[in-house]
Formats: structure tokens, C-alpha cells, sequence
């Protein structure tokens, strides 16, 4: 089960999450979630710097469908930058 809680500021110390099924009797479960040591991500996150790279051919993936799916020879600088990995 996979589902997205709203956060409100300022916090609660927990929320509390119940499922019930919805034909079984007797089948359901609760949850506390303390957010005593809950980190936020900042709120306004700053910008990734853009680094000045040579665009990465269409190639470079080494996958023929893949490759055929874009119309053009080089990924953008943004695609480039995307598709590096890190050292």
C-alpha cells in the first residue's frame, strides 16, 4: 500500500493511520507515525548548478530501440547533465 500524507506546519507529534477493509470483517489496523525526528527538506531548495559539458550523443545510451525513439543526435545540456553519473 503506497499513499501520501499531508503535512501541515506547525507538525503534530503523530499521525495516526488506520486501514479497514472494506468486506472483511474484523480486518483492520492502526499505525502512530511520530515525527519527533521527521527532516524536512528546505523549503525552498536551491538550484542545481548547471556545469558546462560536452552534449552526450543519442548513442551513448547503447540501446538501438531506445536510441530510435529520439529524433535528434545530442541531448540537450539539461539531458546531459541528467544522464552523467557521478564519479
Amino acid at each position: 500500500m503506497e499513499f501520501t500524507l499531508p503535512i501541515a506546519h506547525p507538525l503534530p507529534p503523530q499521525y495516526i493511520i488506520r486501514a479497514v477493509h472494506d468486506r472483511w470483517m474484523g480486518a483492520e489496523s492502526s499505525c502512530a507515525v511520530s515525527f519527533k525526528h521527521l527532516i524536512l527538506p528546505e523549503t525552498y531548495p536551491p538550484h542545481t548548478e548547471l556545469l558546462t559539458l560536452t552534449p552526450m550523443p543519442v548513442s551513448a545510451l547503447f540501446n538501438p530501440t531506445a536510441e530510435k525513439l529520439y529524433r535528434f543526435t545530442h541531448f540537450n545540456s539539461i539531458q546531459t547533465q541528467v544522464c552523467i553519473k557521478p564519479r
